[in-house]
């Protein structure tokens, strides 16, 4: 019998990276590590995660999950109380019967060979290409400067942003090939240009829609594709705004979290030639292999982080050590407020300034027209606030 002062003294010692260790060959990504699940024939690196800083362990394809004694239980085949004693041989707090307990390492599971890259046809890119969701219509609405204005549908046609039935706004994923469709990253948009974030399916995956349903799009539907299930292929995302890598060979490449913001940027600045903009879709998919087709042609990179990624992208970059790869956070050092939070983006500065200079060019309207009121009208005006159509 384990008395329950050691079974907690045990639970507390126990690090589940560490026992995870010896079973799963375990890749650190962002706060979590991944692997592949013991307990059931797993070939995709992802389903299996293992959170540090909450000592537990979940697979999503099989559901296992749980802290360092389920996670022995489940791997070693013991009960509880022999899964303590294991864990207790394990950090060196004694335990009453741990004398016979093995603990040397298991054979660990390894990944397997890679399965070939999922392609999916171009002319799905094409039937999703509308331009009519509540996000293509928001980013029309924006107070640009009339050239800029006259950018957004080049700008949403260039980099091949859809729409579907489901009310999703599609932002494509093709390759540095032009061709290569790897998936589309799905998110519904409120009218004001926010993010759907009410309890529902708001952020989706075209690849994983095709495993489950059919795909609604304006010009027809797409069915299911059960044969991109199971072991056959695999895919493997790229940056958003990738295919432009050798449309435009001598542009410096940018590269921010979101797609939303990358395309804002490229309408605001307005030169693809000079500068080109890319997504990783989130803060811990700026890795390796997403930014080889650019680090193997040599490219300058300008990293843009979000207010509070900075850091993350710096030791990022210094781990990939590609020596052409720099942090340019010139807009949040010249015009970031306290006002702007601290998850703040270029996206989000941008749209500010531009704000503030459609609200100045109004301004400069009235006073044109000032003179043309007359003296009680003003007086109005100038006492209850009031503002003029024009």
């Amino acid at each position: 019998m384990i008395d329950k002062q050691t079974i907690d003294k045990v639970i507390e010692a126990s690090d589940i990276v560490a026992v995870v260790s010896d079973f799963v060959e375990l890749k650190k990504k962002g706060a979590r590590y991944l692997g592949l699940c013991p307990f059931h024939d797993d070939r995709h690196i992802g389903n299996f995660s293992v959170y540090p800083t909450k000592n537990v362990f979940k697979c999503f394809a099989c559901d296992a999950k749980g802290g360092p004694v389920e996670f022995v239980m489940r791997a070693k085949g013991v009960d509880f109380p022999d899964a303590i004693r294991y864990l207790g041989k394990k950090f060196d707090i004694e335990v009453d019967g741990a004398d016979g307990i093995d603990v040397e390492p298991a054979e660990r599971r390894t990944p397997p060979p890679p399965l070939p890259t999922l392609y999916l046809p171009k002319s799905m890119v094409d039937l999703t290409m509308r331009r009519d969701s509540t996000f293509h219509r928001w980013l029309r609405s924006l107070p640009w400067s009339s050239d800029a204005a006259a950018r957004v549908d080049t700008v949403i046609d260039e980099y091949h942003v859809g729409a579907t039935k489901q009310g999703f706004v599609v932002f494509w994923q093709i390759d540095e090939t032009g061709d290569g469709v790897r998936t589309g990253h799905c998110m519904r948009y409120h009218e004001d240009g926010h993010r759907c974030k009410e309890r529902g399916y708001n952020v989706d995956w075209i690849d994983a829609m095709l495993k489950r349903e059919t795909l609604h799009t304006p010009e027809g539907d797409v069915p299911r594709y059960p044969q991109y299930q199971g072991d056959k292929v695999e895919c493997r995302k790229t940056l958003f705004g990738m295919h432009l890598l050798d449309k435009y060979p001598n542009a410096e490449v940018h590269i921010v979290e979101s797609e939303k913001t990358a395309l804002i940027c490229a309408i605001y600045f307005g030169n693809s030639a000079k500068d080109v903009w890319m997504a990783c879709a989130g803060k811990w998919n700026l890795t390796e292999e997403r930014l080889a087709p650019i680090i193997k042609r040599r490219r300058q990179i300008a990293l843009h982080p979000d207010k509070d990624g900075r850091e993350e992208w710096q030791t990022i970059m210094e781990r990939i050590g590609y020596s052409r790869a720099y942090i340019r956070d010139t807009l949040m050092r010249l015009y970031w407020t306290e006002a702007d939070g601290p998850k703040c983006d270029d996206a989000d500065i941008i749209l500010r300034l531009i704000n503030e200079s459609s609200r100045n060019r109004t301004t400069k309207k009235l006073a044109d027209i000032m003179p043309s009121i007359g003296p009680a009208v003003k007086t109005l005006i100038e006492k209850f606030n009031l503002e003029i159509s024009t």
